[in-house]
């Protein structure tokens, strides 16, 4: 596998080939992206397709014919085509294989461009129906960045600025069971490890198009998501990591129909259509 490297002035980046995933980002030196360690999570920026999270009994119905999918869906476990490279910016694309039409029988194009501009990284996706003369193809997709942080989780927050109320949807045994109400003082969210004991926080009603990660006073980085109507947010016990996930799309709830086309906000994507959404990250 081979590792690209992007920079611009005091920003560079590095994006792992194999799966198009970003494996570092840095500003004067520093690490934002969670560096692997062996006893914690072994992802650092998976890309998440053609679902979100996980389906009732790991299975879903499309016509006739029933298939299995993995949690997240199989986009960060394949191998991804380099369309282009320059020193600011890379551009990689994932197509329908044979392979992916065993689980999932659509055809179409994925890619995802990372490009720096000035202190931001900006991440693009673009995905298409190539069935031209075909039928709907259902879609959900998302992000899934892990940053790093120093110290106690309980010294960081997370402001978001046009939200005072937080709905979360919260998971059960990785599909969506509950609600529970964050009432923010000041726009911001205190963290903790309880508020994560049962899970990611799942934003289906989120005001804020961009949140604000700060240690006290001190603003860490801003996250901005463009056109994805959901976000999460997730930290696995005692690691120093957090991830700001843009979603289109959920886990099933405990109760969802099989059908595809029934699941809880995925996107109906029309033959020949394209659909773009972004992500970025200010330092």
């Amino acid at each position: 596998m081979t590792v690209f490297s992007l920079s611009l002035w005091s920003l560079s980046c590095q994006v792992n080939s194999f799966w198009a995933e970003l494996c570092s980002l840095k500003k004067e030196w520093k690490e934002y992206i969670y560096q692997k360690e062996s006893w914690y999570w072994q992802r650092q920026s998976p890309i998440l397709f053609p679902i979100v999270w996980a389906l009732l009994n790991g299975k879903y119905q499309y016509k006739n014919s029933i298939y299995s999918m993995t949690q997240h869906g199989f986009a960060r476990d394949m191998e991804w085509k380099l369309l282009e490279n320059n020193e600011t910016s890379c551009t990689f694309l994932l197509q329908d294989s044979e392979e992916t039409r065993k689980v999932y029988p659509f055809s179409f194009d994925f890619s995802v461009r990372y490009s720096l501009i000035t202190d931001w990284l900006h991440v693009d996706f673009s995905i298409k129906n190539r069935w031209m003369e075909g039928a709907i193809m259902p879609v959900s997709f998302g992000a899934h960045p892990a940053f790093s942080f120093d110290g106690d989780i309980s010294e960081y927050s997370v402001i978001f600025p046009d939200d005072t109320i937080l709905l979360c949807d919260r998971l059960e045994k990785w599909l969506l069971s509950h609600h529970e109400i964050f009432h923010l003082h000041n726009h911001t969210l205190q963290l903790s490890e309880k508020i994560f004991e049962r899970d990611a926080i799942i934003l289906r009603q989120l005001h804020s198009q961009r949140c604000i990660f700060q240690k006290g006073n001190k603003e860490i980085f801003t996250f901005h998501r463009w056109l994805f109507p959901h976000f999460a947010l997730w930290k696995q016990p005692g690691a120093h990591f957090i991830c700001f996930e843009p979603w289109h799309g959920f886990a099933d709830i405990i109760d969802a129909s099989w059908d595809l086309k029934d699941k809880l906000w995925i996107l109906p994507l029309s033959p020949n259509h394209e659909v773009i959404h972004a992500w970025n990250i200010s330092l």
